[in-house]
């Protein structure tokens, strides 16, 4: 039985749509959720970060890491169905500027993003003593906020040479508008 939630099964379908080699490294696929959750706090004012804990190679989320490594066939099946039936409702700019950092930097990088914000520093006492933490969402303060918006400074660029080119391909993106936060996409009409 799969137990991760719908929004991250559909987050995750994704990935796995668009970035194979990412959704296959379960590092990269925690850090795209995460960094997912981070821009999406930001920019839109929603986030979900239910059954994240502290690790010391950063936040994961337990319910994907535990599905990923037990659950793997089925995760696979529910991944691919939640992105079909739900994929409409992810925020393309947020996802593919998650994408675009987890394929642009080392994994020490992304371990180092990461286990540098508040969020995760919650739990650091714990995690340095090798116990998994429980992360408190409130903790997500000024301090990160001023990381995804440096995050966002430097790579924000690469969204819209990626959404361009994605946009002349046969895909009609007629009709679609930008988000109304800083990354910046330019979608053809």
């Amino acid at each position: 039985m799969v137990d991760s939630t719908v929004r991250r099964s559909c987050l995750s379908g994704w990935l796995k749509s668009h970035s194979p080699e990412s959704y296959s490294s379960p590092l990269k696929l925690q850090k795209f959720l995460f960094l997912y959750e981070s821009f999406s706090r930001v920019y839109s004012g929603s986030s979900d970060f239910s059954h994240l804990r502290g690790y010391r190679i950063g936040p994961v989320f337990s319910d994907i890491w535990t599905d990923y490594f037990y659950n793997r066939d089925e995760l696979d099946k529910r991944v691919e169905e939640a992105y079909l039936l739900y994929g409409g409702q992810i925020d393309e700019a947020i996802a593919v500027m998650s994408d675009i950092i987890v394929k642009g930097v080392s994994d020490r990088e992304l371990i180092s993003i990461t286990v540098g914000m508040n969020i995760w520093k919650s739990g650091e006492s714990l995690i340095k003593k090798g116990y998994p933490a429980l992360l408190d969402p409130s903790c997500f303060d000024e301090g990160d906020i001023k990381t995804v918006e440096m995050l966002n400074d430097t790579y924000g660029r690469f969204v819209n040479a990626n959404v361009n080119r994605a946009s002349d391909s046969t895909s009609d993106l007629s009709g679609v508008s930008a988000p109304a936060h800083p990354v910046q996409v330019a979608y053809a009409s």
